[in-house]
């Protein structure tokens, strides 16, 4: 009984002490596997970049929003097309090049982020965005589905909606004026997705929403 009892904490303290050694020897093995791509300054080793977004996530008066976070990681990267940032060791590389970005979003070579669109199907065990268009990650069962819409994102036939397009954003640049004066909050949220129901709807159903602005009586 005492030599299982020893040999169980032997076992017990091995795994205590040997836990955090293969972990530091992980992150190191991340850290260098992305060293040649520009990085901004860590503000941890341990924890990367975590604590400047996480700063940002508490929307304080004084703390800069996320994108403008992003913004300055990308200047003190150097600028250049890609910079990486660390969180914990979860690496995230950030595409500021508009050729790259195509490149990523058009070549099926690249496969999507299983971990981003597997959060975004399901979100706190219920559905969120599903198995769409947007989250399908297989492409095989994506191409199928995605053939009947092709028509509609023809250049040719996107070309004659910019004018349909340049009308919706002028309602709302037209909301938005009166509203900048540094002092009143706006509804973002509620401009966007009116903005969007304006574009579907002189689009695809050739109705003008145009004079139910401003969008909170949508």
């Amino acid at each position: 009984y005492f030599l299982s009892y020893s040999v169980l904490l032997s076992v017990v303290l091995l795994a205590v002490f040997s836990i955090p050694i293969v972990f530091l020897l992980y992150l190191v093995w991340v850290r260098r596997l992305y060293s040649h791509i520009p990085s901004p300054p860590m503000s941890n080793f341990f924890v990367g970049h975590l604590p400047d977004l996480a700063k940002a996530a508490e929307h304080r008066p004084d703390q800069k929003p996320i994108h403008k976070i992003f913004s300055q990681w990308h200047e003190e990267s150097g600028g250049g097309p890609l910079f990486v940032v660390h969180f914990i060791f979860i690496p995230l590389i950030c595409c500021m090049d508009p050729d790259n970005a195509k490149e990523l979003f058009v070549s099926t070579k690249h496969s999507k982020p299983y971990v981003v669109y597997k959060w975004m199907q399901q979100l706190c065990g219920e559905r969120y965005l599903g198995q769409g268009l947007v989250t399908i990650l297989d492409y095989k069962t994506w191409k199928p589905r995605r053939k009947p819409y092709d028509p509609a994102f023809n250049k040719g036939y996107l070309k004659e909606l910019v004018s349909s397009f340049n009308s919706c954003v002028d309602n709302m640049l037209n909301t938005l004026r009166p509203l900048a004066d540094g002092k009143t909050e706006v509804p973002m949220k509620d401009i966007l997705s009116s903005t969007t129901l304006d574009v579907i709807s002189k689009v695809a159903f050739s109705s003008d929403f145009s004079k139910e602005w401003p969008p909170q009586r949508l």
